[in-house]
């Protein structure tokens, strides 16, 4: 399979994080993983993203806003997409409605969304 992107997936659930690459790698998108906003920052840090997708609530590995913020600061241009259980949270981040991806995630939806936005960004 050809690599048509490289995107971070932050989560705080290591199977989660699992079943996402192993998915998300049939599609033709490398997935880097962090558990955390400190693990997300050292990732980005270290190479360049096509978009990022990050939990809204990482528990004690901090927040998807926290996130967001960083991103917004440095990285203007990546597209930002929360997951999330919570129909409201997308709304109090500021991002756009497609942008905010309600639980549970259809993979392959997922695929969909992350390459309508990379492709739209080019």
């Amino acid at each position: 399979m050809k690599i048509e992107m490289k995107i971070l997936f932050v989560d705080d659930d290591v199977d989660m994080r699992e079943l996402v690459t192993l998915a998300l790698g049939f599609e033709g998108i490398y997935t880097v993983t962090a558990g955390s906003v400190d693990e997300a920052r050292l990732a980005l840090d270290a190479g360049a993203f096509d978009a990022i997708v990050c939990d809204y609530h990482l528990g004690a590995a901090g927040s998807g806003a926290h996130l967001l913020l960083h991103v917004q600061a440095h990285l203007p241009d990546v597209p930002f997409f929360v997951t999330t259980g919570d129909p409201e949270a997308g709304a109090s981040l500021g991002l756009p409605q497609d942008h905010v991806l309600l639980k549970p995630i259809e993979l392959e939806t997922l695929a969909q969304v992350l390459k309508t936005a990379t492709t739209s960004t080019d």
